[in-house]
């Protein structure tokens, strides 16, 4: 089955790397999950949700988040994600800045532009986490 993608997976250069996968989202049953990745230094991963109905698939994005270390500078672009992000977390020495549908393309080429963004991984995530970081419609 092929699954209706939305038009963000694009903007965010993952297109390819969901077509590589979407058969074990889908032989799976995953309803949520993160393509995580490398953005220069930076750690970046985006959530995504999978709906599935008797004839058709969809994919949509969610949120973005973008880890940086607890000791980095507050600079422009630091102080942009305080602007722009739905939620922050730390988690030891990391600070995660979660990034609403909303505002993830701005703030995704604002961070990424000039960077080859290597996408490396995905995982299912729980409902929980998802409710707790996203802005679901």
């Amino acid at each position: 089955m092929e699954c209706e993608k939305d038009s963000l997976l694009d903007k965010l250069l993952l297109g390819e790397y969901v077509k590589g996968i979407q058969d074990e989202l889908l032989a799976l049953d995953i309803e949520y999950f993160k393509i995580c990745g490398k953005c220069g230094e930076r750690d970046i991963c985006t959530y995504l949700n999978v709906v599935v109905d008797q004839y058709q698939c969809r994919l949509r994005v969610l949120s973005t988040s973008i880890s940086l270390p607890a000791n980095t500078i507050v600079d422009d672009q630091v102080f942009s994600l305080f602007k722009y992000s739905n939620s922050i977390k730390r988690t030891g020495d990391t600070i995660n800045f979660y990034i609403s549908r909303e505002h993830l393309v701005g703030v995704y080429y604002m961070y990424c532009s000039g960077n080859t963004v290597k996408w490396l991984t995905h995982a299912p995530v729980d409902y929980e986490e998802v409710l707790e970081l996203s802005d679901l419609e």
